[in-house]
């Protein structure tokens, strides 16, 4: 049997802010709905935004099924760390020291990053990971011809109604896509090779939340690391939260190589 790969640690990246008053205090991190993530294969508002659209000739059936993609699919998002070669020699990158996940969603270095043991986060999450059929698995990079875009969403395989209202509520095919495998995985955890630097790894749950939810991350915290040119006036709040031992901050060396150091 072949083994299922799974990674060690989980690496969330956020600004500090964000950190002290949403996620410390609790140690909960929100899982997010689809169309609040950057990528247009992810967020489709080329397909809901009906009564924008450039087209007349958008099939309805298409924006029925964007629109349950959009409203029903949930995912929590983190970094991993990445293999990658360097002069031909293959070299982990840890993923705190992903320059491009600090750049979008670490403040360019104003921010944190928090690590997370793989583990202890599935151990104390088991109830909600079962009770909302969460899914996780690494996210793979290849090439997409953007104008072909919404092809896997093609095929309701319904007669054209006017009635959007009664499309929406039409789940069928929607069903029947989420319980194909092949689909999710080239639908919700495939992207662009643009976005390889991310380095991702993703939970994702189909379930209905009409309410935020979240995970804990009270047992599997490991680390709090703060970038480069985050501003140590912080550090008391970081530490009220957690034990100072598990904080630390990334330093540029002189060498050119970013140097993880205690607080």
């Amino acid at each position: 049997m072949t083994e299922i790969l799974k990674p060690k640690k989980l690496y969330h990246f956020t600004k500090i802010e964000t950190a002290i008053r949403y996620i410390l205090p609790n140690k909960l991190i929100k899982l997010n709905k689809l169309i609040n993530m950057n990528d247009p294969k992810e967020n489709l508002l080329h397909k809901t935004e009906y009564n924008e659209s450039f087209s007349h000739f958008i099939n309805m059936s298409e924006f029925a099924l964007a629109k349950n993609v959009q409203n029903e699919t949930n995912v929590l998002c983190f970094s991993v760390d990445r293999n990658i070669e360097v002069e031909n020699i293959p070299t982990l990158t840890k993923g705190y020291n992903l320059q491009r996940m600090w750049a979008q969603y670490g403040g360019n270095h104003t921010g944190i990053c928090l690590e997370i043991d793989y583990d202890e986060f599935i151990n104390e999450n088991k109830k909600k990971i079962d009770e909302f059929e969460i899914i996780d698995d690494f996210v793979s990079y290849d090439y997409y011809n953007f104008q072909n875009l919404p092809r896997p969403l093609f095929g309701q395989a319904k007669p054209y109604r006017t009635s959007i209202e009664n499309l929406c509520t039409d789940k069928a095919h929607w069903n029947t896509l989420k319980s194909n495998s092949d689909f999710v995985k080239k639908r919700f955890f495939t992207k662009n090779l643009d976005w390889q630097g991310e380095s991702e790894y993703r939970f994702l749950t189909f379930k209905n939340i009409d309410i935020d939810r979240y995970l804990s991350i009270e047992n599997s915290l490991t680390k709090i690391i703060f970038g480069v040119n985050a501003s140590r006036h912080y550090l008391p709040a970081v530490i009220d939260k957690v034990e100072k031992e598990n904080v630390y901050y990334l330093d540029l060396e002189l060498n050119g190589h970013f140097q993880l150091n205690e607080v």
